[in-house]
C-alpha cells in the first residue's frame, strides 16, 4: 500500500490545478450537506413553534391536581425532563372588571418574558413585547384594544389584592382565534404581587424537541412530578398533530435533497476524473502495474482528497449555516415574527458528512 500512497501523492502534487478543483468539488458537496442539515433542526423547531402558536397549543401542560398554585421551581423540573426543548411557567387568573369597561372579564397572564416566547412566540402588531426586568407594563391583543379603546401608552387599571394595580400598555399582539375571554400579559412578578402569590404559578407549558417520543416524554414527566400534578398535552392522532408531522416531513425532504445534491456533486466529479485518466491508467498497465496497484493508487488519491475536502467542507458548512441563518432571520421575523435561532450540528449530521465526503469519494 505504501507504493500506492507514494504514487498517489506524487500524482496529486504534480497536477495541482486538477487536485484543487477536484477537492473543491468535495468541499462544495460536504458544505451543502453539512450546512443545510445543520440549519434544518433550527428551522424545524421554529416551524413547530409557529404552527403550535397559531393553534394556541403546546406539547405539554402541567397544572396542580387541585387546580391551585405551586412553587415556580416546578418549571425547572419540567425543563429537565429528557425530550423537553422549552418550558415556561405562568400565573393565570380571571379578573372581573368594574362597570364602565367594554368587557366584563379578562384573564391576566403573568408570564416570564425570558422563557415565554420560546413556548408561545406571540406575533406583535405594534409596540414591544415584555422584557426581563419589566414592572408595571402590559401587552394586550388587538381585539381588546379595539373593544376597549385602549392604545399603546394608555394605563389599564385592574382590581388586585391590594385594591387596584395600573399597567402601562406597551404592545399589541396580532389577534388569533382564541377563546372568548380576552387575555392580557404582564410580567410574572407583577402578577404574583397583584394576586398576592409570591413565587407561585399555576401552569407550566412545554414544547418538545422535534425528535422526541411524545408518549415517553409525558410518561417521564408524570413519573418525575408525581400525583400532585395533572399532565395534559396534544392527543395522539388528532388533526393538529397530523399537520405538525406533515411540516416535519416537509423539512426532512430538504435534508434528503441536500444529501442527494452533495453526493451527486462528489460522485459525478470523481466518475469524470477516472474516465479522463484512461491514458494514464493505460501507461501504468503498460509498464507493468497490476490492476490491484492501479486501483490502489486511485483509491489512495480519493481517500486523501476525501479527508481533506470533508474537513474543509465541514468548516465551510458551519459558515454557510450561520450565514443563511443571519440572512433568513430578518425575513422570518418580518413574516412569522420568529427568529430562526442558531444552527444545530448533531452527531448524525457529522456522521452523514463524513460518510458522504470520504465514502462517496472513495466509492466513486
Amino acid at each position: 500500500m505504501n507504493i500506492q500512497l507514494t504514487l498517489a501523492a506524487r500524482y496529486l502534487m504534480g497536477r495541482k490545478l486538477r487536485t484543487f478543483l477536484t477537492t473543491l468539488a468535495v468541499v462544495f458537496g460536504v458544505m451543502i450537506l453539512f450546512g443545510l442539515n445543520g440549519l434544518l433542526p433550527a428551522l424545524m423547531d421554529r416551524l413547530r413553534q409557529n404552527i403550535m402558536a397559531t393553534a394556541g397549543k403546546v406539547d405539554l401542560v402541567v397544572s396542580g391536581a387541585t387546580d391551585g398554585t405551586f412553587d415556580v421551581s416546578i418549571v425547572d423540573e419540567v425543563r429537565s425532563v429528557e425530550g423537553v426543548a422549552h418550558a415556561t411557567g405562568s400565573l393565570r387568573q380571571s379578573v372581573t372588571l368594574p362597570a364602565g369597561y367594554a368587557v366584563t372579564a379578562i384573564t391576566v397572564a403573568g408570564i416570564d418574558p425570558a422563557t415565554a416566547p420560546d413556548v408561545h412566540p406571540y406575533s406583535l402588531a405594534s409596540g414591544r413585547y415584555l422584557q426581563p426586568g419589566d414592572g408595571g407594563v402590559m401587552v394586550i391583543r388587538e381585539s381588546l384594544s379595539e373593544q376597549a379603546g385602549l392604545k399603546i401608552g394608555d394605563t389599564f387599571t385592574l382590581p388586585s389584592a391590594s385594591g387596584s394595580t395600573g399597567f402601562e400598555i406597551v404592545g399589541l399582539i396580532a389577534t388569533r382565534a382564541m377563546p372568548s375571554v380576552e387575555e392580557v400579559y404582564v410580567p410574572l412578578p407583577a402578577a404574583q404581587a397583584m394576586f398576592n402569590q409570591a413565587s407561585r404559578i399555576n401552569i407550566v407549558e412545554a414544547i418538545f424537541a422535534a425528535d422526541a417520543d411524545r408518549d415517553q416524554v409525558e410518561s417521564d414527566a408524570k413519573t418525575r412530578l408525581g400525583d400532585r400534578f395533572k399532565i395534559g398535552g396534544i392527543e395522539a392522532g388528532n388533526q393538529f398533530l397530523a399537520a405538525l408531522e406533515i411540516g416535519t416531513v416537509a423539512l426532512n425532504i430538504f435534508g434528503i435533497l441536500a444529501l442527494s445534491m452533495g453526493g451527486f456533486v462528489i460522485f459525478n466529479t470523481f466518475r469524470t476524473i477516472v474516465a479522463e485518466r484512461r491514458r494514464d491508467i493505460g501507461m501504468l498497465r503498460a509498464v507493468g502495474a497490476s490492476r490491484k496497484t492501479v486501483v490502489g493508487i486511485i483509491l489512495a488519491e480519493s481517500l486523501l482528497q476525501g479527508v481533506i475536502g470533508t474537513a474543509v467542507g465541514m468548516l465551510a458548512g458551519v459558515a454557510l449555516a450561520y450565514g443563511l441563518s443571519a440572512l433568513a432571520s430578518p425575513l422570518f421575523e418580518q413574516v412569522l415574527h420568529l427568529g430562526i435561532g442558531d444552527p444545530v450540528f448533531t452527531l448524525p449530521t457529522f456522521l452523514f458528512a463524513i460518510v458522504m465526503g470520504v465514502g462517496i469519494t472513495v466509492l466513486s
